[in-house]
């Protein structure tokens, strides 16, 4: 982000320029820099100096707010002008009897754009549920903490802050539910993780951690989270019984259903529409099996790949490479990612033809849907 202001507020607050840190952390509560939070967090408002000064010093009795406030613009303004901070004065405005941060200066505010790539997921999910989920991740990803945490009791921040928090709350939700829908509950553990370390007072965090605990078959966590969950609600807001944690850890962990629930996932799995998706070494046994079943029949079995010529590509719209060849490919093919760069494919009883028609449609879809060209994308495919 070069030439611009980047401002953190989630966790820890920060100001940056070319790379550089311009708040020195052990004064980012100092006069000036409180200031400068407070205009940022009510930069939708032009501010006169006596409610600035109302609010930021509500027991000090200002004797000048107007000559106070200016006095804080030229030491901030002076401090960006060190930091050789182009255009320094355009970021505070101060005239005809208010102030406030100008929006219109070149700058990076992590809580905007935390908010913007949130609703945006939000907005798509239900039309294009794939382009959502990276959206998502990346918007979670700017959450490390509360908004300015380091000033916990300031009035003015608090509102802020709690509506931020809930909404942080809300998106994991959110997003939790897009994931299950393509069974990705290794990340949904990873998701609410990070979400019970913010918020470790919702119940419905914890039920959507112990689900997806039970469906990895991590039943002994799963258990042991379920007696930590208790007794941090009994500890600390002495709630002794959680209905719906209980009735759905009891439901869920039922060792006498042990067979039947193993049945019911492998049916689950059986009805999953498109292609098999696993990792490495279970593609490798798959490979192994089919090329020992070659050998006795006469029905073919194609190894195929797609490889992707640019790194960030696959780090980009993995989800969505993946689905649309999930999708595109019949139930009994199987999938997996190879490295960094590339995806194989298992391809069964097709013609050499059929197989180059579907690995060109694959191709062409793929290239259509994120918008890369013709020459990042390789392909290949022999007789295994």
């Amino acid at each position: 982000m070069e030439n611009k202001i980047e401002i953190y507020t989630l966790g820890e607050f920060k100001v940056k320029y070319n790379d550089e840190i311009i708040s020195p952390k052990e004064k980012v509560n100092s006069k000036p820099w409180l200031f400068f939070k407070y205009l940022i967090t009510e930069k939708e408002k032009n501010l006169h100096p006596e409610v600035i000064s109302s609010d930021l010093w509500p027991k000090k009795k200002i004797k000048n707010p107007k000559h106070s406030i200016t006095n804080l613009v030229y030491r901030l303004r002076k401090k960006f002008k060190l930091s050789n901070i182009k255009d320094s004065n355009k970021y505070i405005i101060n005239s005809n009897g208010s102030c406030f941060f100008n929006t219109e200066s070149n700058y990076w505010l992590d809580i905007e754009e935390f908010l913007e790539l949130s609703q945006k997921a939000s907005r798509i999910k239900r039309n294009k549920p794939t382009q959502a989920i990276p959206l998502f991740k990346e918007s979670l990803n700017l959450y490390n903490g509360d908004y300015l945490p380091e000033i916990p009791y300031q009035e003015w921040v608090i509102p802020h802050r709690n509506n931020y928090h809930w909404l942080f709350v809300e998106t994991v939700i959110e997003y939790i539910k897009l994931l299950k829908k393509y069974d990705r509950y290794r990340e949904i553990t990873t998701i609410a993780e990070k979400a019970l370390n913010i918020e470790s007072y919702e119940e419905e965090l914890h039920i959507n951690y112990l689900d997806a605990l039970l469906k990895l078959g991590e039943n002994a966590h799963a258990r042991s989270h379920y007696t930590y969950a208790n007794e941090l609600f009994n500890d600390n807001l002495d709630i002794s019984n959680l209905p719906k944690l209980q009735s759905f850890f009891e439901t869920n962990n039922n060792s006498n259903n042990f067979i039947t629930d193993i049945q019911k996932e492998l049916k689950d799995r059986n009805n999953i529409k498109g292609a098999f998706t696993c990792k490495n070494d279970i593609f490798r046994m798959i490979y192994e099996l089919e090329e020992r079943r070659t050998e006795r029949t006469d029905k073919p079995v194609f190894l195929s790949y797609l490889k992707f010529e640019k790194e960030e590509i696959l780090k980009k719209n993995d989800y969505i490479i993946e689905n649309i060849i999930e999708s595109e490919l019949r139930k009994g093919d199987v999938i997996t990612r190879w490295d960094y760069d590339k995806y194989l494919m298992l391809l069964m009883d097709m013609s050499r033809t059929d197989v180059s028609k579907v690995i060109k449609r694959l191709k062409k879809e793929i290239k259509e849907e994120i918008k890369i060209k013709n020459e990042d994308i390789k392909y290949g495919f022999d007789y295994i």
